[in-house]
């Protein structure tokens, strides 16, 4: 049986357990929060919400005591040496708003016009030109087709046999033309045939003669 005078004493207590149970709840709440996803066995990086706030590494170097090392933006933050302690440092300031923020990393977003901008860029740097039907052409022979649609690249290989036969038609004096039929025997011995390949009259003349 409860006294009277035991009343404050056991609101005290209900009080105490219940401030504890909050804090308890809170830090359970606010900790499943925190996920740590593991690049290597050395590096780490620490989300909180799905959001980065920051990097656990190793420093390598000889004769360092505190190898373990929290980097945010590039920038080493703190060491210790443990890699737990490093963790600890980053929940304690983060949960306290005093952990520099990390800055989110942002993927540029480019029109599909940009993108094919990009590859007749790169195009040049090779010698070959991108035409308005969206072919890379090295002179006048078509190589492909290369295209953006919804921000993803596309490809397509020309048919290199095609085009050779065309173009052997209006040059036969130039030399000869072979589908993936024809087999090459190296110096080494081994044996290659290409899906099109061509030989200059001169070059096929004297295998001829040998």
């Amino acid at each position: 049986m409860t006294h009277l005078s035991d009343i404050p004493q056991v609101l005290k207590s209900d009080k105490h357990k219940l401030r504890f149970q909050t804090a308890t709840d809170l830090k359970t709440s606010y900790e499943s929060s925190i996920k740590t996803v593991e690049i290597s066995f050395y590096d780490h990086e620490i989300y909180a919400s799905d959001k980065l706030i920051a990097s656990i590494t190793h420093d390598h170097s000889d004769f360092v005591t505190q190898p373990w090392v929290v980097i945010i933006n590039d920038v080493e933050i703190h060491r210790a040496n443990t890699w737990m302690r490093c963790y600890d440092y980053i929940i304690w300031h983060f949960k306290r708003g005093t952990l520099p923020k990390q800055q989110q990393e942002v993927e540029p977003v480019n029109t599909d016009n940009e993108q094919m901008a990009q590859i007749a860029t790169e195009c040049k740097k090779f010698g070959f030109y991108l035409w308005d039907d969206l072919g890379i052409y090295y002179k006048s022979v078509k190589l492909g087709e290369v295209g953006c649609t919804d921000g993803k690249w596309w490809v397509v290989r020309a048919c290199l046999t095609g085009q050779l036969d065309r173009w052997y038609e209006e040059n036969k004096n130039l030399g000869k033309a072979f589908d993936s039929s024809t087999g090459f025997i190296l110096p080494n011995g081994a044996t290659r045939s290409p899906d099109a390949s061509w030989v200059s009259q001169k070059r096929w003349d004297a295998l001829s003669a040998g």
